[in-house]
């Protein structure tokens, strides 16, 4: 087990680093609710949604979590030419989180993985892209 002060001394090294990840950009998409009843066409919650939010997940996470430690983050990946594309880089800049090696491409959907959560519960999990 690392002691505190070893663990103080590392995460203090990230506020002089520069760091590219390079990976899997995608978007973590909660859907959150709440249930009341199970629906008649078959044996499943329905979930009566309260609340959305759209997080960056994968490399994208990872970059947020060197960000959050003080380094300064880059990230690589290949996203879509849509919406959801448009928006997670919105959300990196806004970090802080350099972009300039995300490419675009043709045909390809930004992958969002989607959880849909009722009270505490995660009842499903979805992805695209």
């Amino acid at each position: 087990m690392i002691s505190r002060k070893r663990a103080g001394e590392i995460t203090e090294k990230f506020k002089s680093r520069k760091v590219l990840v390079v990976g899997d950009l995608m978007v973590d998409r909660y859907v959150a609710g709440t249930v009341n009843r199970i629906s008649p066409e078959a044996p499943v919650p329905v979930v009566h949604v309260t609340e959305e939010k759209i997080l960056p997940g994968g490399a994208a996470n990872v970059a947020l979590n060197i960000r959050s430690l003080g380094g300064k983050a880059s990230v690589a990946g290949i996203l879509g030419k849509d919406d959801t594309a448009l928006e997670l880089e919105k959300i990196l800049k806004a970090r802080g989180i350099t972009t300039d090696g995300v490419v675009k491409g043709e045909g390809i959907r930004t992958t969002v993985k989607t959880r849909v959560l009722a009270g505490r519960q995660q009842v499903v999990l979805t992805m695209t892209g």
